[in-house]
C-alpha cells in the first residue's frame, strides 16, 4: 500500500551543481530558493548553501511511502499536472533521522534534506506508517517524551534578571560552585 501526504517545504543541502537537480534530473533553481546559513563552529563560521522548496497554490509538494520514501513536486498547469521526483530513496540504506515539532531531518552518508509537514498530528501518522512498512526505524515516544519536558521548562523571573551576558571564567566558576554548594 502506497501512502501520501502533502508538505509545507522541502529543504536540501546543496554542495555542487549535480545537488541543485532533482532525482529525474530537472534543473530545481525554477522552483526553488537558494539560501546560506552560517553556524559559529569553534574554529570557523562553517556555510552551508540549502534550497528551499515551499507549497504554493499552483506547486503541491508530497512525500509518500511505498518501499521507497519519495518526494514528489507536483506543478498544476492546466490542462495538465506535471511531477517531478525530487527524491527516491531506499530505506535499505543508512539514514540518521531527527525529528522536531513538525519537521523531520534525514541524513544518508553525505545528503541531507528537511520536510516540513502540515501540522504535529501529519508527521505522528508518517512515524507510525515508516516504523510499521520498515521496521521501526523512528523512536516516536522518546522523542515526543523529549519534547515535552523541554518545552515545559520556563525560566524564573529572578533567574532572567540576574543573568548577565559577559562574564569572565571566575565570575562563573564562583557561581558554579556557589551553586553546587546550595545543593549539599
Amino acid at each position: 500500500m502506497k501512502y501520501n501526504w502533502r508538505i509545507s517545504k522541502y529543504s536540501k543541502v546543496v554542495s555542487d551543481d549535480q545537488d541543485k537537480l532533482s532525482y529525474c534530473g530537472r534543473d530545481l533553481d525554477a522552483y526553488s530558493q537558494t539560501i546560506t546559513h552560517s553556524q559559529y563552529d569553534t574554529q570557523s563560521v562553517h556555510n552551508e548553501v540549502w534550497l528551499h522548496t515551499y507549497s504554493k497554490t499552483n506547486v503541491t509538494l508530497e512525500v509518500s511511502l511505498c518501499g521507497v520514501l519519495e518526494i514528489r513536486l507536483l506543478i498544476h498547469a492546466p490542462p495538465h499536472v506535471e511531477v517531478i521526483t525530487l527524491e527516491h530513496l531506499r530505506v535499505e540504506d543508512k539514514m540518521n533521522l531527527c525529528i522536531k515539532q513538525k519537521v523531520l531531518g534525514c541524513k544518508i552518508g553525505l545528503k541531507k534534506f528537511q520536510i516540513t509537514f502540515y501540522n504535529i498530528q501529519e508527521i505522528e501518522i508518517f512515524i507510525e506508517k515508516f516504523n510499521e512498512r520498515f521496521g521501526g526505524g523512528i523512536s516516536k515516544n522518546l522523542i515526543w517524551k523529549f519534547m515535552r519536558i523541554v518545552e515545559g521548562i520556563k525560566v524564573d523571573e529572578e533567574i532572567k534578571s540576574k543573568m548577565k551576558t559577559n562574564r569572565d571564567y571566575y565570575e562563573i566558576r564562583s557561581e558554579l560552585l556557589e551553586l553546587i554548594n546550595r545543593v549539599d
